[in-house]
């Protein structure tokens, strides 16, 4: 994550602006099983990064890269989040893939609700700009019912209370976070999961629920400070 923040707040600085959206989606079997998949989309920052490029010396370009020049390094630092899936016992059929430009996937089996809170928790580790993962599960599964648990939004949510108290020991670091955070105002967090039969009941308010009945959608704001969000949610169903 640090040379995508560092590419976010360079192009902050050049006055420009773009997003960046991650969608997790949980595809829940009937004994705990599935399938997850991660959706990094940094399109909307195309331009940002286009403009980037050609401000950038010859030097600068070719240093620290790592194999995809062409994206300035951000295939590396997101797939390094994903690092060693393979090692965790019950994840299988990892897939690593760029959709398009600046659009990443990660995909996996899980074979039961630990191995899937294993890698959750993996994951906040690798990331740089989490550093930690959320103390507990991330989820919970009995028959019936399918529970997150998580009070952190993975990490992410303690990561942009900093940005949002701007308490950061100095005042260049708290303009910094400033801008970050101004930059990063059209960032959402997205969990959908697709249930194995009807939903009965979802306890987070801001859950929407898909004309099938099996599909519950969650869309946080990770910028709004201005009301309490949170992944929370007891879902119910048969």
């Amino acid at each position: 994550m640090k040379k995508i923040i560092f590419t976010l707040v360079t192009g902050l600085l050049l006055g420009l602006a773009g997003c960046f959206d991650i969608k997790d989606e949980i595809f829940l079997e009937e004994k705990g099983n599935g399938t997850f998949q991660s959706t990094i989309d940094m399109s909307g920052m195309k331009d940002m990064i286009g403009m980037l490029k050609t401000m950038m010396p010859d030097s600068l370009k070719e240093k620290d890269m790592g194999d995809q020049p062409d994206d300035l390094g951000m295939s590396d630092s997101i797939m390094s989040m994903w690092k060693d899936l393979e090692k965790i016992k019950g994840i299988s059929e990892v897939k690593r893939e760029k959709k398009s430009d600046y659009v990443f996937t990660i995909s996996f089996r899980f074979a039961d609700i630990k191995a899937l809170n294993t890698a959750m928790g993996a994951r906040s580790k690798n990331d740089t700009l989490v550093n930690a993962a959320p103390k507990g599960d991330f989820f919970s599964f009995s028959k019936g019912q399918f529970t997150c648990n998580d009070t952190s939004m993975a990490g992410l949510g303690d990561a942009m209370k900093g940005l949002n108290s701007g308490d950061n020991g100095s005042d260049s670091a708290a303009m910094n976070m400033a801008m970050l955070k101004a930059f990063m105002g059209d960032m959402k967090y997205t969990h959908v999961y697709h249930l194995p039969g009807k939903v009965q009941s979802v306890s987070n308010k801001d859950a929407k629920l898909s004309e099938d009945g099996k599909t519950v959608t969650l869309e946080l704001d990770l910028s709004a400070s201005d009301r309490v969000q949170s992944l929370q949610n007891v879902i119910r169903f048969r």
